[in-house]
């Protein structure tokens, strides 16, 4: 039964990793995959002037950090498989980034999803309600996230619950700026043509809903596991309203007009 009982909003903003699907999600299915596929996927793809391009760009970081394992020049398909792989596993384990990193893996996985060899596992409750308040309640869903906008587009058209992104109306990223500064909220809002009075922000991050709790949004935090609520400070328990699943939210009109049925 719902918990949190609240005026209908103008529109819903959402995060996904962590809120609409499992934290683990990115280590345990994504980075797995890359891992296993980089080799073949330089393979398929050899001579395209996409993957040449990202080889390329990969070797010139190598090169600017001597301390990681190098693409040497060759035309061998054999060893540059096997350079850039070590390469990737390498800044995997290292968790370190840069901008050709986050550009081949991003190839990669929209391969995979492509190919319909990924999905992303979106919670039950997440998805039952996307739908409800999206379909029936005609209400707006805009996804903001850390992650970059195409790619969550991409990770929401294949779910293990079908294409969730036929339901999102925009998505909005670090490009728009960050979750713990208050501008970013207000460019949103200004975006989505709404006032933070009419909006409901759900985020597993309490430094992002305290954020967009100032701006005046009604910021909810979603705290699938115990865990993630252990981490959570007394007062910030005190401070912020924390649900386990989605499934504890309803809106107070559609309750009436229900109930006047």
């Amino acid at each position: 039964m719902p918990q949190l009982r609240l005026p209908k909003p103008r529109a819903i903003i959402f995060d996904i990793t962590g809120t609409a699907s499992n934290t683990t999600f990115v280590n345990r299915f994504l980075v797995h995959y890359l891992r296993i596929s980089v080799k073949s996927f330089i393979g398929i793809n050899w001579g395209h002037v996409q993957i040449n391009r990202d080889i390329n760009m990969l070797r010139k970081a190598a090169k600017a950090n001597p301390s990681w394992p190098q693409i040497p020049e060759t035309d061998s398909l054999e060893l540059i498989q096997q350079a850039v792989s070590d390469l990737v596993n390498f800044l995997i384990d290292n968790n370190l980034d840069c901008l050709a990193f986050a550009q081949l893996r991003f190839h990669v996985w929209f391969d995979g999803y492509d190919k319909g060899l990924l999905k992303t596992p979106i919670y039950s409750d997440v998805a039952i309600q996307m739908k409800k308040w999206r379909c029936d309640y005609n209400i707006p869903l805009y996804v903001y996230s850390q992650g970059w906008a195409e790619a969550n587009r991409v990770f929401m058209s294949r779910t293990n619950n079908g294409d969730m992104s036929l339901l999102i109306d925009d998505y909005f990223d670090t490009s728009i700026g960050m979750p713990t500064d208050p501008t970013t909220f207000r460019k949103i809002l200004e975006h989505i043509h709404q006032s933070p009075s009419d909006v409901v922000y759900l985020t597993k991050s309490s430094a992002a809903a305290k954020c967009a709790k100032n701006v005046g949004i009604f910021s909810i935090l979603v705290l699938t596991h115990k865990k993630m609520q252990d981490m959570i400070s007394d007062d910030e328990k005190k401070e912020l309203i924390i649900i386990r699943t989605m499934n504890e939210i309803e809106f107070e009109s559609i309750l009436q007009q229900q109930q006047q049925k």
